[in-house]
């Protein structure tokens, strides 16, 4: 996901609020997609916050969407928008959300790295991290700001790990090409801030195989909330 186009976002949402289209809270759990269907009543610019109702039936399951300070994942299906919120505050049936901490507009196509929905982790120094975003050329992984410092000042030097995928393991050398800090809390597991590594991954026929079927995995699961 990528940080948000407040205008953009804005223009979304009412038109979702005039469309009455459908919104849907969601995880996944287990390789299961969980869904709970709320709507959109208003917004706030000046405060930068979302209102939403459900249904008071299932308010209650609402707890069970939570991640880390109090975030949920949100999708929109006809404008195949995806982002991540604060809930702030219950009134009975109405929701109040904050506005995306990111986001990702999942027509864009062309970005070739995509996050997995189902947690997966690199391995190195027989430490594992876990991998923020992946694609057939490359990845990131994220750390710790005590296990960056320890281990990763290593910009273009090549490391050997291994990916562990659903069922598979695979050896992949790769180059370190880039780091990024995080914002604390933007990462649940990493509340004080942390890092983002890109590595670029050299040419492996079996890493390619297991990307492909890890993104047409996560491409199934995303059509399923449709």
């Amino acid at each position: 996901m990528v940080d948000m186009d407040k205008n953009k976002f804005e223009q979304d949402i009412i038109e979702s609020i005039n469309e009455d289209n459908e919104v849907i809270i969601w995880d996944v759990i287990e390789n299961n997609i969980l869904r709970l269907p709320v709507k959109f009543k208003s917004l706030n610019s000046f405060a930068s916050k979302l209102f939403l109702t459900i249904e008071d039936g299932l308010k209650d399951s609402l707890a069970h969407f939570l991640r880390g300070p109090g975030l949920l994942k949100f999708y929109i299906p006809e404008l195949q928008l995806a982002f991540v919120s604060e809930l702030n505050a219950v009134h009975g049936t109405s929701l109040e959300v904050s506005y995306p901490v990111k986001e990702k507009r999942l027509e864009r196509r062309e970005h070739k790295r995509f996050e997995p929905l189902t947690p997966h982790y690199a391995k190195f120094q027989n430490l594992k991290y876990e991998i923020y975003d992946i694609s057939k050329g490359g990845l990131s992984i994220v750390l710790g700001s005590s296990q960056y410092e320890q281990l990763f000042q290593l910009k273009n030097d090549t490391l050997n790990f291994t990916i562990e995928f659903a069922k598979e393991s695979v050896h992949v050398k790769g180059k370190v090409v880039d780091t990024k800090k995080i914002k604390p809390y933007q990462i649940s597991r990493f509340p004080y801030g942390a890092y983002r590594l890109a590595v670029q991954v050299e040419d492996n026929s079996g890493y390619k195989k297991e990307v492909k079927k890890l993104q047409d995995g996560c491409d199934k699961l995303l059509k399923d909330l449709l």
